[in-house]
């Protein structure tokens, strides 16, 4: 029973202070083209998770569209959290229908990504400032509420 107490508090405090986390994308983090992604270091981005075989997924690649014409300061990136479900070709397929011109990686096998990013379920999007720190997470977030979010931290 003291075990549980502990392993279960261990549980919730991590969760809780996954707000302050400053996030990295694994250097060999590479999109559906192959290219090497990176969090940029001079501008706020903007994450959000999918799976390319999710119905509902492609309404926030939409909206995501619309802030990438909004802001074009902001670096967006896609990351297909679902490796087993879903591949590259299918990812590629599900950015030509609904996404824009940014990355879109399909995380690997041990979802290094979206475990680092500390995500629980699809449609989770994450807004990260220039020094890699959580300033905005949703599910399935708005517009509105993504730029809101964006105003908080100078982005207009």
């Amino acid at each position: 029973m003291k075990v549980r107490l502990i392993l279960i508090l261990t549980l919730i405090l991590t969760a809780c202070s996954s707000n302050d986390s400053e996030y990295q994308l694994k250097v060999d983090a590479k999109d559906i083209n192959g290219n090497v992604v990176q969090l940029s270091q001079d501008q706020p981005s903007l994450v959000y998770f999918i799976s390319a075989s999710c119905p509902t997924c492609k309404e926030g690649e939409i909206m995501l569209n619309e802030v990438s014409r909004l802001y074009p300061e902001v670096q967006i990136i896609t990351v297909d959290l679902d490796p087993y479900m879903d591949t590259v070709e299918g990812l590629a397929e599900f950015q030509k229908k609904f996404g824009g011109n940014w990355p879109h990686i399909l995380d690997d096998k041990d979802r290094t990504i979206t475990r680092e990013f500390g995500v629980k379920q699809l449609e989770e999007t994450v807004l990260v400032d220039q020094n890699h720190e959580e300033v905005f997470r949703a599910v399935n977030p708005t517009l509105k509420e993504v730029q809101e979010a964006l105003a908080k931290i100078g982005v207009e």
